[in-house]
């Protein structure tokens, strides 16, 4: 039952569609030592590259996990033109990269599903998206939400959609 749906080690949550989602940790709490920016990162290969210039619709729902102590915002996502691949001797490999679209708001809701949108303006060349929080602790806005059991903030995902904006 660690990963099955709708019931998990983080919760219980319904897909938005379909049968499944993924989950990952954007925020830690170690309380009281100083911040460790743990993080966790999902990434996908695009079905084609994207054009310079052209406007893309880029949207995904989130949810917070029931086990979550906390609840964070800078939940988004990066594009970036090669594969980022983890490495255990850089520590925060994709700290401080830019967010392209993300949610400035803390994402508080462990019931429904939260919507983030927006657009992005390629550079030309983009083949990956990542997705999660890019921000060190210190630059994370994070609330209690009074009712998880562990010191963290894990979200599900569900729905990304990268789409041409029609106005290109």
């Amino acid at each position: 039952q660690m990963m099955s749906v709708p019931s998990n080690f983080w919760g219980y949550q319904w897909p938005h569609t379909g049968d499944g989602y993924s989950g990952i940790l954007c925020y830690y709490s170690s309380f009281p030592n100083p911040p460790i920016n743990s993080r966790e990162y999902l990434e996908v290969e695009l079905t084609d590259s994207l054009t310079a210039g052209f406007t893309y619709n880029v949207s995904f729902y989130v949810s917070l996990s029931d086990t979550s102590q906390y609840a964070c915002n800078n939940i988004g996502v990066h594009f970036s033109d090669t594969i980022i691949l983890y490495n255990t001797t850089i520590s925060n490999v994709l700290l401080n990269v830019p967010f392209h679209v993300f949610s400035q708001i803390v994402v508080t809701d462990n019931v429904g599903w939260h919507l983030v949108s927006g657009k992005y303006i390629a550079s030309g060349g983009e083949k990956f998206m990542v997705a999660g929080n890019f921000l060190n602790d210190i630059s994370t806005s994070f609330i209690s939400t009074g009712f998880g059991s562990q010191p963290w903030a894990y979200y599900y995902f569900d729905d990304f959609n990268v789409s041409l904006d029609s106005s290109t």
